[in-house]
């Protein structure tokens, strides 16, 4: 079955061993270094968990993936993309590169998320978001939890949850309206059980496996050029707290003319875009 048969019938896919694990590791000195610079030279983005560092701005803002083609620009991740929403592809600065353990909890990130009147729910949504782990999660905890075939309902309640056996490499992708949770806790009594978020927060550390390494995580998000697209561009340009991110983004020349050569199409979401990025890496 093809990524594009199976993203549409679970809302999810895995691509296996898309980066080698020699890259992987240097992924991650590039990830420790550019949020140790984030956390440094911007005000902290940090969650409610203390141990979550999010570096602040896009990934083009860092030079420290620049050999890695920023990850929204490498070859292998845009081949990948276009085979689950077709030829034409927007990047619009939602990525970010992210270390340590999060919150949880079962969301979408479409627009329409609880309205089934919305126009996401019109046709095939064609918007998705993938993870790039840098560690392994097959059995250990960190991952990614989806509830299968929830892309086609706007509840978060609906669908078999199942926790995603990923290894550092693996790319995990999804629409934005599979319904998904992070930082998945695996137990250590009952390994293959997969937990529901709220008992997973509330599991004491000692019956949890902990994760195989520091977690360390990419995202990045695509849309097709189109109503759902441009639904959720205008999402984004209302939301005020998403400026401090965009306005620490960038669109370097470098970047737009590999951008050009590999057929991506750049947009800028909101007015701020770019006006605190800085490119400079110590």
């Amino acid at each position: 079955m093809s990524t594009y048969d199976e993203i549409e019938r679970d809302g999810f896919t895995i691509v296996r061993n898309v980066f080698t694990r020699s890259e992987v590791t240097d992924l991650r000195a590039a990830v420790a270094k550019g949020v140790a610079r984030s956390d440094i030279l911007h005000p902290a983005n940090v969650t409610l968990t203390p141990t979550q560092h999010i570096a602040i701005g896009d990934l083009i803002a860092y030079p420290e993936l620049k050999a890695f083609a920023y990850v929204v620009l490498n070859h292998r991740v845009l081949e990948i993309i276009r085979s689950v929403i077709g030829n034409r592809i927007v990047y619009f600065g939602d990525s970010s590169m992210q270390m340590g353990e999060g919150t949880r909890g079962f969301h979408k990130d479409n627009v329409h998320r609880n309205d089934s009147t919305g126009s996401d729910w019109a046709s095939n949504y064609n918007l998705v978001r993938f993870g790039l782990y840098l560690q392994d999660h097959a059995e250990y905890s960190g991952g990614l939890k989806v509830r299968v075939g929830s892309h086609q309902v706007a509840s978060d309640k609906v669908g078999t949850a199942r926790n995603l056996s990923t290894n550092a490499g693996d790319l995990v992708i999804w629409k934005l309206t599979t319904s998904h949770s992070g930082n998945v806790v695996r137990p250590r009594l009952f390994r293959g059980l997969t937990l529901h978020p709220g008992i997973e927060n509330r599991l004491p550390t000692f019956l949890r496996i902990p994760g195989s390494d520091v977690r360390m995580s990419i995202f990045g998000t695509f849309g097709a050029p189109g109503k759902h697209l441009d639904t959720y561009l205008d999402y984004i340009a209302a939301r005020k707290d998403f400026e401090n991110h965009y306005a620490h983004s960038t669109f370097t020349d470098e970047a737009r003319e590999l951008a050009v050569s590999r057929g991506v199409e750049l947009r800028i979401p909101m007015p701020a875009f770019g006006t605190r990025a800085l490119r400079s890496a110590s």
